[in-house]
């Protein structure tokens, strides 16, 4: 029970003197005793013996030494005389001046410290309660004290561990006491052996504070070698015989003693097949029992074992076979494939199981080693004396020399070593953390006395060796030794020196013998002797010519002073420096350098010298060397000797000078104008000092462009990025590493590199302005490119007739923007301002002279790359369904196309239409032309948008408009889903009567939604921008207006006073109306460099036609007019069904009506421009004016609108010869016109018969009065009729109501002699006969009668007046109807008063402007009037022709 225990009634009991036992029933024998003590030594006995009753006395059977208390134990035959390897112990080897006391003691049976085995613990003495047990229990805080009086002699203390069977211990790891006195300096591992103690292992220069590790590496098992085969075959030499035995087959003698016990748990069968003609291959058991399971009773110990497997004919299954638990498979093998498999299995019961109970069908040979095989275990040891404890970060083994395969990652190891301090494990060297370490448990190690060793389960080669040691000297092994286990030791592979810390180091063939550039070096040269030794502050060596990719190595030099190794010049310390062995030294003779393990190419070098140099050799150095600076040439090893490379570094102190080997470049990295810097033509009386600098691709400084800063030198705590920080504040410059002194005329210089060629156009500068302590500023300052020649050529220097401004910004062009934009080239590119993440697809491109996108240039188009057979021809075929692509995956502007022209000449415009995929569109690009060697930035676009026509317009470079001769409209409001335009028209009066016709200009469109669809006068079509959404001004849409006369490309200077505009995509579909259109929108207006804003527009209805009257804008009064009824007049038109006109005409011919044919002609002095210059303008005016000569006949002739047909017009231009005055030198329009006249009979197929004249001979009469008398009363009403219904016939066509109003005072009217075509009977009319004239009355009789009529001429005339009342009253209706046909939605003018209209004309000049100003109005209200009768019957023709034409209008 626990706390229960027996306890002597004796007190320091003598040997005998208590004892404790038990009686028995029956005589026994006693084999085995569990016993334990207290853990306390003054309650326990170190020995006890077993005492047996002989019937007399008591006789002792065994005696027991070496116990412990606080344990129980086992106490056997075997703890009396332990066979061989049964016990083991660790012992003082050295005196320690106190009690030895160990705080861990951990027994492995695996020479690579693992597999720990556990038995119990036994001592030769303890003291107090420090038994044995607390070195066993995993705690530090608890420790085993040897017993006896100290001092502790070498020798005399012991603790160990004793085992139930033998163990083969081969690695002990040992924790002793830190406190002085009790630890001591040397152990030894020690076995018993024969039934005493042998040596395995000794340890020396041990060290508190840390684990030491006792290895003995070798072992008491033996290899054993098992064939299986069967009883008939030979066994393989060195192999023992398995014949499918069960358990307890006795092999014979051998180094493993004198039997050896192995065999199945079942009888198997053995067999022979040959094949391989190998006597191991041939040969296998088959596991066909249904538990088959070898074992072989061996030491408990670790193993490293080889499986074959091969049965020839038969195959093998393995997938099942376990190996003391570990999976032992290789798959499935063919009938006549055989292979081996390698693995490490740990014994801990002394025997060794192989089970094919399950999948495992057969096995040819197992071999047993007893310590690892040739190349199985690395280790690398100190190989130079260590001050302090070595300590390793990391550390990798690789099988080639490019140390890419890191085998501690990639296979199964075990990491073991000497010893390891505490918190700094043994398997932090390899953890994959730079920041852990593994630190040697001795602190001051001899050569080869720290190491660190990776065991793995089969061969591993070796060939590289990457190592992280400390930064700390005193903790570094400036040599390292990398060897290999043989299978028996461990033998040296390689010695690599100069092995320094603080950096990761490979280490292989090439270390040793370094082939071409592996090394690199700085060497004093060019014949200069330096007064003293050289310091180094620092020294950097690059992989690029920017000196970022700092090219980590290992430090070598030519010598160096113990208290400043070379190291110090690579460990970005400047106050720490490398002193050189020699001082003074020769030419040559003083270097330091890197090593590397690959191969390198070191394309900048930098150096600083240190104080020493600087300071306290200054005179003497000044003396030695021009201008103090010491000059470093950059060297490298190429197998045999030292080879020079690249210009010198002229180090100087203070601050880093560096080499740019910019010339040995090839032309891909460093193409021209990819490099540019300023350059200090002038000398500074301070170190040069730049607060801040940046590079321009536009000559007005925008557009900047960031490189990488490149310097000459720097100081550390001014690099020259802080020139390019973005911040001109005096704290954050660049600084050149110039003495104090100032530096001297191009001495100095500063600059980027940037990642494709530029063009630079302007740079900014600000310089420190003077101090007391000197002038850090240069006044005269060289701009220069890296050139094709490979060298800095100059491009401009600035300050030559005005010194560089200092202590603010200077700002540096090369062109001036007149410059940049007036400059001609033979070759135009548009690049990608974005990287594109596949190709830069465009399915067309051009490249145009004109703003207005409309005269293309001619030449050879190419491109930066082809992708997939996209050739650059595909942009330029005319299709959209082909599309060039570039080289895939361009970074930012790699990827351009362009064209390369015959001629030299400006573009002004680019169309093109990128892929609608954004992983192959770009949202910037570039304008680029190349005038010379460069290519110059002309304009950069910004944002473009996949899949939409763009039109990338430079108005900066159009100086041929003058101010008025381009228009546009711009959103004000952010428009969703971009402004769709339906209609738009710029009038030059404020009625929008007027209309000016131009080019349309567009940012671009949308596929199917292109400019010109704002211009064609139909609801169907819109143009669309392509942003979506559209930001302020982004979305605009407008006109250039150029000569109206044929291949006229001048400028036209237009007044714009009016826009109509139609904006919104949504039809009855408000929402989505209102997310196409803006409620704000700007009128701009080219003022001749630019567009500027001449009227902003609030409430922009959309949906609707709108009239927005700049007269207006600036009150804001009227300012937007809304035309509800024009946008329904259109869509009438558009949707009235096309009407067959020749079958309406057969009809009239099949049913022989009458007709009269007659020829109109209308005369003009011209005709406006806008309407000759265009085809279908005419042919337009041709159908209008076809729809206004029939509707005034159908009026005048009393005729069905539908029985009058207009036919061959044709509009004529005044001929050039003709006498003045004449018809011919005027223009015209002429028209041959057709009426068939009514009947009464019913079959003139329309209502209201009474109403239309059915006699021929009236019409043709009233048709041959007009014709012959075209100045008659009858004439005149006629042309005015005509010029209503052709305002009525073109009010839908904005174009043609301007020719309209310009020409309308104009038109004079002639009708040819009418023809008339009688097909039927005229009708005749019964007239009454002539009333007799009265009879003559008598004089006297006269006199009443003529009182009688004077009062009818009085009452006739209050009747006129009566009548001509109502008679006004009807025409004022009439005109006002007509007024509401021709002015949609405008008011009807006040008609003046008497007085206003009879007087005022006559007498009165401000009426005379009036009448002058609508000579309409004048010629309405001044002519003559109509009867009551012509006016009724003319409202009542008119009103039936109306309802007629409604139901057979035609889509123009």
């Amino acid at each position: 029970a626990a706390g229960a225990e027996w306890r002597a009634s004796c007190i320091d009991c003598a040997a005998g003197a208590a004892w404790i036992g038990m009686q028995f029933t029956a005589a026994t024998e006693v084999r085995c005793v569990q016993l334990e003590q207290p853990p306390d030594s003054l309650d326990a006995a170190t020995a006890v013996a077993l005492e047996v009753w002989n019937g007399s006395a008591w006789a002792v059977a065994h005696a027991f030494e070496h116990l412990s208390g606080g344990v129980r134990l086992t106490l056997t035959a075997s703890w009396e005389r332990p066979v061989d390897l049964q016990r083991f112990r660790v012992l003082n080897t050295e005196d320690v001046a106190e009690r030895w006391r160990v705080a861990e003691l951990t027994l492995f049976a695996g020479v690579e410290c693992t597999m720990e085995v556990f038995g119990a613990p036994v001592t030769l003495a303890s003291e107090g309660r420090a038994m044995p047990l607390l070195a066993f229990d995993g705690s530090n805080e608890t420790a085993w004290e040897a017993g006896g009086v100290p001092p502790i002699l070498a020798g005399t203390a012991w603790l160990g561990s004793h085992f139930a069977y033998p163990v083969d211990v081969k690695c002990a790891i040992l924790r002793q006491s830190d406190e002085s006195g009790r630890w001591s300096a040397s152990v030894a591992l020690e076995a018993t052996v024969n039934g005493t103690w042998k040596r395995i292992a000794e340890l020396t220069h041990l060290s508190p504070g840390a684990w030491s590790t006792v290895n003995a590496f070798r072992s008491a098992a033996h290899d054993i070698f098992v064939n299986f085969q069967s009883s008939a075959s030979v066994t393989p030499a060195n192999f023992i015989a398995d014949t499918g035995r069960a358990f307890g087959t006795k092999a014979a003698s051998g180094p493993w003693g004198p039997t050896l016990d192995y065999g199945w748990s079942c009888e198997l069968t053995g067999v022979e097949r040959d094949y391989h003609l190998d006597n191991i291959a041939d040969t296998a058991v088959e596991a066909n029992c249904p538990q088959p399971i070898w074992q072989l009773r061996t030491i408990a110990s670790r193993y490293f074992i080889r499986i074959t497997y091969s049965n020839p004919g038969e195959g093998v299954e393995t997938s099942g076979c376990l190996a003391e638990g570990r999976s032992a498979s290789l798959g499935t093998l063919g009938f006549y494939e055989r292979a081996a498999l390698e693995l490490t299995v740990d014994v801990a019961d002394a025997l060794l199981t192989f089970d094919a109970t399950t999948d495992c069908d057969s096995i040819a040979a197992l071999e047993v080693f007893a310590l690892p095989s040739r190349q199985t275990m690395w280790r690398i040891a100190n190989g130079a004396d260590v001050a302090g404890r070595w300590q390793v970060h990391e550390m990798e083994l690789h099988p080639s020399d490019a140390c890419n395969e890191n085998l501690l990652d990639s296979q199964r190891r075990w990491l073991f070593s000497s010893g390891y301090a505490d918190g700094s494990e043994t398997p932090k060297a390899a953890d994959g953390d730079i920041d852990t370490v593994w630190a040697s448990a001795c602190a001051g190690c001899f050569s080869g006395d720290a190491w660190v060793a990776a065991a793995f389960d089969g061969f591993q080669p070796v060939r590289c060796l990457k190592l992280y040691q400390s930064v700390e000297l005193e903790k570094q092994a400036n040599r390292v030794l990398l060897e290999q286990w043989n299978a028996v030791g461990w033998e040296l592979v390689e010695t690599f020196d100069d092995a320094v810390g603080g950096l990761w180091g490979k280490y292989n063939a090439r270390w040793v013998r370094p082939p071409l550039g592996h090394r690199w070096r700085l060497v004093v040269t060019n014949g200069t002797s330096l007064p003293g030794p050289l310091h180094i502050a620092e020294a950097a060596f690059y992989a690029d010519v920017l000196c970022t990719e700092t090219l980590p190595g290992f430090a070598i030099a030519g010598g160096s002073r113990s208290s400043a190794p070379s190291l110090s010049a690579f460990d970005g310390n400047f106050s720490s420096e490398y002193s050189s062995a020699c001082g003074p030294c020769g030419d040559s003779e003083a270097w330091i350098g890197l090593h590397f393990d690959s191969p390198v190419e070191v394309l900048c070098a930098a150096a600083a010298l240190g104080v020493s140099t600087a300071t306290l050799t200054a005179r003497r150095l000044q003396d030695a060397v021009a201008g103090g600076y010491v000059p470093l040439r950059l060297e490298v090893w190429n197998g045999e000797a030292w080879a020079e490379r690249g210009a010198e570094v002229p180090a100087r102190s203070g601050g880093m000078a560096f080499s740019r080997r910019l010339e040995d470049l090839p032309v891909e990295l460093l193409s021209p104008g990819q490099a540019w810097r300023m350059v200090n033509v002038a000398s500074t009386t301070a170190p040069w000092r730049i607060q801040e600098m940046t590079f321009f691709k536009q000559s007005t400084c925008e557009d900047q462009v960031f490189g990488q800063p490149i310097a000459s030198s720097e100081k550390p705590l001014s690099p020259a990025h802080r020139a390019f920080d973005g911040d001109h504040s005096y704290l954050t410059s660049w600084i050149a590493a110039c003495p104090s002194s100032g530096c001297p005329a191009e001495s100095e210089w500063i600059g980027n590199y940037f990642n494709t060629t530029q063009a630079l156009q302007c740079v900014r500068i600000y310089q420190s302005s003077q101090t007391m302590a000197g002038d850090p500023a240069s006044t005269v300052i060289r701009l220069e490119r890296w050139g094709a020649a490979r060298r800095w050529e100059t491009i401009r220097t600035f300050g030559t007739s005005q010194a560089v401004a200092s202590g603010r910004w200077a700002t540096l062009q090369l062109l001036t923007e007149d410059q940049k934009f007036t400059t001609e080239a033979n070759e135009w590119r548009l690049v990608s301002d974005d990287a594109v993440a596949r190709h830069w697809a465009i399915a067309e491109i051009a490249f145009y002279a004109d703003i207005e996108c409309q005269r293309p240039l001619a030449g050879t188009f190419e491109a930066s790359g082809e992708g997939l057979n996209r050739f650059v021809s595909a942009a330029v075929d005319g299709r959209i369904d082909t599309s060039w692509w570039s080289q895939e995956g361009p970074a930012t502007q790699e990827a351009w196309i362009g064209v390369a022209l015959g001629i030299r000449n400006i573009v002004r415009c680019v169309r093109f239409l990128p892929n609608s995929d954004r992983s192959f569109a770009t949202s910037a690009a570039q304008l680029q032309s190349r005038p010379e060697a460069d290519w110059l930035h002309v304009r950069t676009f910004a944002p473009l948008f996949p899949g939409m026509w763009q039109h990338l317009q430079v108005f900066q470079a159009e100086r041929s408009k003058p101010a008025g001769s381009m228009w546009r409209i711009a959103n004000y409001d952010d428009v969703p889903e971009g402004l769709v335009v339906v209609e738009l028209e710029f009038y030059t009066d404020l009625l929008c009567t007027k209309i000016e016709v131009g080019t349309p200009l567009s940012p671009g469109h949308r596929l199917g939604q292109d400019p010109e669809a704002a211009f064609d006068v139909r609801i169907a079509s819109s143009w669309r921008a392509p942003c979506g959404p559209c930001v302020r001004r982004q979305a605009w849409l407008g006109s250039s207006f150029l000569g109206l006369g044929e291949g006229d490309s001048e400028p036209r200077v237009v007044n714009v006073r009016c826009v109509t505009m139609l904006q919104g995509a949504g039809g009855l579909n408000y929402s989505a109306t209102a997310a196409t259109s803006s409620q704000n929108i700007t009128v701009e207006r080219w003022d001749g460099s630019r567009f500027k804003r001449v009227g902003k527009f609030s409430g922009v209805i959309p949906g609707e036609f709108v009239r927005l009257r700049l007269d207006a804008a600036a009150s804001g009064q009227s300012a937007v007019v809304v035309d509800y009824g024009r946008k329904e007049s259109l869509l009438a038109a558009e949707s009235a069904p096309p009407e067959d006109v020749e079958e309406r005409r057969q009809r009239f011919i099949d049913a022989e009506f009458n007709s009269v044919r007659v020829t109109a002609r209308a005369f003009v002095d011209a005709w406006p421009p806008e309407l000759t210059s265009d085809l279908e303008t005419v042919g337009k005016f041709n159908a209008a004016f076809g729809e206004a000569l029939q509707a005034t006949f159908a009026t005048f002739t009393r005729q069905p609108l539908g029985n009058l047909f207009v036919d061959e017009t044709e509009l004529r231009l005044p001929f050039q010869g003709a006498a003045a005055g004449s018809e011919a030198a005027l223009a015209s329009v002429a028209s041959q016109v057709t009426v068939y006249v009514s009947r009464s009979d019913g079959t003139s197929n329309v209502s209201q018969v009474a109403l239309w004249e059915v006699d021929t001979d009236a019409v043709f009469e009233t048709l041959k009065e007009i014709a012959e008398d075209p100045y008659n009363t009858q004439a005149l009403f006629f042309v005015d009729e005509f010029k209503v219904e052709l305002r009525r016939a073109t009010r839908l066509e904005p174009v043609l109501v301007s020719v309209v109003t310009q020409v309308e005072g104009e038109i004079r009217f002639r009708l040819e002699h009418p023809v008339l075509q009688r097909l039927t009977e005229p009708v005749t009319t019964t007239t009454a006969p002539p009333v007799a004239p009265p009879g003559e009355l008598l004089a006297e009789e006269a006199t009443p009668y003529i009182l009688m009529l004077v009062g009818i001429a009085v009452g006739a005339v209050l009747l006129i007046m009566l009548w001509y009342r109502v008679v006004h009253l009807k025409r004022l209706r009439e005109e006002m109807e007509m007024w509401r046909v021709a002015h949609p939605n405008e008011p009807f003018p006040r008609r003046r008063a008497f007085w206003r209209r009879c007087l005022c004309p006559r007498f009165c000049p401000c009426c005379w402007r009036l009448a002058f100003e609508d000579p309409h109005q004048a010629a309405l209200f001044g002519r003559g009037k109509k009867s009551a009768e012509a006016l009724a019957l003319q409202h009542q023709l008119a009103t039936a022709n109306r309802q007629f034409a409604a139901s057979t209008v035609r889509k123009r």
